[in-house]
Parts: structure tokens; sequence; C-alpha cells
């Protein structure tokens, strides 16, 4: 099954085989290898594997790009930050993490030089989005909440939406579906609040949700939130994201026991990701109905269709588990070894059976552990503490300033109690004055009448 984290899909070189060879003539020497590159795409794509293929396509590009932007002067700063951005992401499509790692980091490097701050934090979204592939959840953990924190600042709600669906993923990889379905629920809120956010979030969210029920066994609900995400992803129209919820689709109408169900729909995710030549998403699905198989040779009396049902299932399990090997794919390795040991367990293969699952322990135990699950909630904690303490630190600020405003206030009216007072003294003084004068005039017209 497919947990979603948005994924650009891998194209086919057919179309590049009637505009190579005109461009070639015209062209800089970046497009020349660029097309001689999609060319030998195309020719691996018919004889080969498109794996392959587009490691090939993606070298000569690599050097020819590199060369191409170091050697022309008008090759600004950004164009290079955006250049290794780009080819970060060609390198987490194909599962060449390490590479996508350090062209990330060149590109955050360069977009911090420029202070292009929002660039520069959805490429950090970016190595963390590597680290959740490369099966490092407390790292990407950690630069997932730097990123939260950064786009809460700027109000960018789209983003923040993004990750926190990213964090709820990471959460539902240490099978913490509670704390999953927690941040899930505050991207449905951002939606909610801000409907100007609008694309992949949707499908990707009920995606989400959906997978985080099954997890819970809530498979009717399960099923409806996939069949939202269904529903949302008509508006986009985007084909990966609907082989992703059929896929998912499948999985929820296996636990309900509507094998038939499942089995078309197993089916139809893997011939359209094979049409899209979308080898991760083709292979997923074929474990998949492995994992259909293995079920229902489980259910099954019959010895014969058992060994039927366990064979088809074995065969699966073994052409995915190759494959997650080569990508070191090691979360997704673990996961299906651990069938493919219950295959053969049930076949009455104990000894093939116990090899493959002490394999599959060792894979599993390095990547959920009590110390990932421990690093994880202390992350959360910091972030959530950060953020605890900058809401404290604005009301303190907001509080001292109405107390300055208000000290202030009394000041002024203390002074002008002061400059009241004294106005008021001077006002009776000059009274007093002037009725002692008087007074003193009239006594002296009187003695002066008298006399």
């Amino acid at each position: 099954m497919f947990i979603f984290i948005l994924r650009k899909d891998l194209t086919n070189g057919v179309f590049i085989l009637t505009s190579g060879f005109l461009k070639l003539l015209f062209l800089d020497n970046f497009v020349i290898m660029k097309n001689i590159g999609l060319l030998v795409v195309f020719m691996l794509n018919c004889f080969c594997n498109f794996s392959q293929a587009q490691n090939f396509v993606e070298d000569c590009e690599k050097k020819a790009h590199e060369q191409y932007l170091f050697d022309h002067e008008n090759t600004t700063d950004e164009q290079r930050a955006k250049y290794f951005e780009n080819l970060g992401e060609c390198y987490s499509s194909t599962n060449q993490y390490k590479k996508a790692l350090e062209a990330f980091t060149k590109s955050a490097h360069i977009y911090k030089n420029l202070n292009l701050t929002d660039f520069y934090w959805g490429v950090v979204k970016n190595i963390g989005y590597t680290h959740y592939q490369m099966g490092e959840y407390n790292k990407a953990l950690k630069y997932y909440f730097d990123v939260l924190k950064y786009f809460e600042t700027r109000q960018n709600w789209r983003n923040v939406a993004y990750t926190y669906n990213n964090i709820g993923i990471l959460f539902h990889r240490q099978h913490d579906t509670e704390k999953a379905l927690f941040y899930y629920d505050k991207v449905e809120k951002i939606l909610k609040k801000y409907p100007e956010v609008k694309g992949e979030i949707y499908p990707m969210l009920y995606t989400n949700i959906g997978l985080s029920y099954y997890a819970l066994a809530a498979y009717e609900k399960a099923k409806e939130n996939y069949l939202k995400a269904l529903k949302f992803n008509e508006k986009t129209g985007d084909k990966h994201i609907h082989n992703v919820i059929i896929g998912n689709m499948a999985s929820a109408y296996q636990r309900l026991k509507d094998y038939e169900k499942a089995e078309i729909y197993f089916k139809e995710a893997i011939e359209k990701s094979h049409e899209q030549g979308n080898e991760m998403s083709e292979i997923i699905n074929n474990a998949d109905l492995g994992s259909l198989y293995l079920n229902m040779a489980k259910e099954e009396y019959s010895v014969t269709k058992r060994n039927t049902l366990l064979n088809k299932a074995i065969q699966c399990f073994q052409k995915a588990l190759q494959f997650f090997k080569d990508t070191k794919d090691l979360r997704r390795y673990s996961g299906y070894s651990g069938e493919l040991s219950n295959a053969y367990e049930l076949k009455g293969d104990y000894q093939k059976a116990l090899e493959i699952y002490k394999e599959h322990i060792s894979y599993e135990k390095s990547i959920f552990n009590d110390e990932n699950r421990k690093e994880m909630a202390q992350k959360e904690i910091e972030y959530q503490f950060e953020k605890r303490e900058d809401s404290i630190r604005m009301i303190n600020e907001k509080e001292f300033a109405i107390k300055d405003a208000s000290i202030s206030a009394n000041k002024k009216q203390q002074w002008l109690y002061i400059a009241g007072m004294s106005l008021l003294s001077i006002i009776g003084g000059l009274l007093y004055y002037q009725n002692r004068t008087r007074k003193k005039i009239i006594k002296n017209l009187l003695y002066s009448i008298k006399n």
C-alpha cells in the first residue's frame, strides 16, 4: 500500500524520438547531450527496463547541464540553485537518495546566501522528505518541524498544510496512528479555514486518513476516505494519485473479504502504472497483490488451490523484494519480507520461512525501535515548547506594552494633577493678594474720609 507524499511521475522518452534528431542539428552541447540521452532512454525502455534508462539520461543531463551552467557567464546563482533543486528531485524520484541530499543541500546553501527564504525552506522540506524516503524518520521530523515553524510565521497555509500532512505520515510509519490522525485533523481544519489552498493536497490527505483507519482495522471508514480521495482527484486528474488510491481501495476490499473486487483493483493499478512507466507503483501494487493471494490461501481448504495461491504470492513478493533491495527501500523490504516468510511457512517450507524471517527482523529493528520513537517524541515536544515559548514571549511583550502604556498614562495623570494643583495654588495666591490689597485700599479711603 502507498502512504502518499506527492512525487513526480517518471516520463517516457517516446515523444523525444521524433523531436530529438531535429534539435541535435541546431542547439548547443547541453541540448545535444540531453537528447542523445533521451534517445537512449527510448532504446533501453524497449529492450531493458525503465530504471536503467532513467539513470542513463540523468547522468547525461547532469554532466551536460553542469557544464552548461558553469561555462556560461550569464548564468545566475538563482538559476544554479534551481538546477540543483531539480536535480535533487530527479534523484529522489529514482531512489538515489544520497545524491538527492547532496543536490538539495547545494541548492539550499545557494538560496540561503541569496536570502531567498521561501525557496530555501522549500528545499529544506525536500531534504526532510528524502530522509523520510531513506527511513530516517527522526531526521525527517526535525526538518519538518523547522519548516513548519517558518511557514506558520509567514502564514503560508498551503505549505503548513503539506508539512502537517507529512508529519502525520511519519507518525503513521512509527505505528502511532492516533498521533497521525491528530496531524491530519490539523490539515483538514486549515483546508476548511483557507479554501484558497487547493490542489493535490485533498486526495493526498484523504488517502492518508484512509490508511490510518485501515491500520486501526476500521476498513469501512478507510474505504469511505479513499472514495473521497478519488472524488477530489477527479478535479486534478492526476493519474499517479489515481493509481495510489485504487491500490489502497483494493487493500480495503481485501480486508473486507471482497477478494474479487480487491483483485480487480490491484490488477487495474498494476496495468495503469505499467502504461505510465511508473515502475515503483507497479511493483508496490504487485506486492500487495501477493498479500491478497496470501490471505486467500489462508482461507483455502483445498491443498492444491492453496499451493497455487501461495506460489502466486511468493512470485509477487520475490519480484518486489528484489526491486526494494536494489533501490535500498529498507522500509518496504522489511514489510514484504515478513509476508514472504509467512507464505513459505504456510506452504510447509519452514527452513526458507525462518531464513526470510531473520532477514525481516534485522531490517525491522533498524527502522522501528523505541529509540526512534523517543527521539521523534522529543522533537515534537521541542517544537511545541518553542512554539509555546514564542507565544508566551508575544503575550509578555504585549503585556509589557500595556503596562508601559499604563505607567505612561499614570505619570501623565500625575503631572497633570501636580500642574493643576500648582495652578490652583497660584490662582489662590493671586486672589488672596488681590483681596488683601482691596481691603487695604478701602481702609485707607475710610481713614481719609474720617479725617
